[in-house]
């Protein structure tokens, strides 16, 4: 899980560090998932299903991304879970932290919403 996931971080990450307009990452049901939040939450523009995966459509403000840090929590050496409190404590001001949770992938407002914890993936600001 965490290696798919790690490659496919890091692929948003250089694209938007060359400043490109769309990425292709490997096609998984969790990769489609996470990307679904990101559009909801409003770091990307959309994506689109391709032969050769999930393209990416990054969104730009004043020629500055959206996607400002990406970085991993879980690994698949050391896999870091937060209940709705922990949730709640360690939450910044900007940016989400992407869950894993029995109810799907969810943006870490959401899992508050629904007083639910879970695996964090990732965190984006």
């Amino acid at each position: 899980m965490g290696n798919s996931i790690s490659q496919n971080i890091t692929r948003l990450r250089n694209a938007k560090n060359s400043r490109k307009s769309e990425v292709s990452l490997k096609h998984s049901k969790l990769m489609l998932d996470i990307i679904k939040v990101l559009r909801t939450e409003g770091f990307i523009r959309g994506f689109s299903l391709g032969p050769l995966g999930i393209n990416v459509f990054l969104k730009y403000i004043n020629k500055n991304t959206t996607l400002n840090n990406l970085f991993l929590v879980s690994k698949p050496s050391r896999r870091v879970y937060y209940s709705c409190n922990d949730l709640i404590k360690k939450t910044p001001n900007k940016g989400i932290f992407i869950l894993s949770t029995s109810k799907g992938i969810l943006s870490g407002d959401r899992a508050i919403e629904k007083n639910i914890g879970g695996e964090v993936l990732f965190f984006v600001n």
